[in-house]
């Protein structure tokens, strides 16, 4: 039994740090590539507006996902999906006429 505890305690070290790899904490910057220039996921600034990681992710925004697994695309985020569903100009800036806010060309 205690083996399996153990064994069990390193599995869940592992997993944890495997989930911080692609995780973008406070002073962590995520950057994607777009055909329209890189956008930058800055966590300082999105951490300072939610309690938790969770608010976007277990909420079903952005389920959990690897590191470009997903391409995202503008007319989704128009939609409400994704990054759409805060910014939509009510929760946050609205994404229309305002590219050079995300995208850095």
């Amino acid at each position: 039994m205690r083996a399996a505890g153990i064994v069990l305690a390193i599995f869940s070290v592992i997993m944890f740090t495997a989930m911080l790899a692609y995780a973008v904490p406070e002073g962590r910057v995520l950057e994607f590539s777009t055909p329209m220039g890189s956008v930058l996921f800055n966590g300082t600034i999105h951490a300072k507006q939610f309690d938790s990681c969770n608010a976007c992710h277990r909420e079903g925004v952005f389920k959990k996902m690897k590191r470009n697994e997903y391409k995202f695309t503008m007319a989704e985020m128009y939609e409400g999906k994704f990054c759409g569903s805060c910014h939509n100009g009510n929760k946050a800036f609205a994404q229309m006429d305002n590219c050079k806010r995300c995208h850095n060309y």
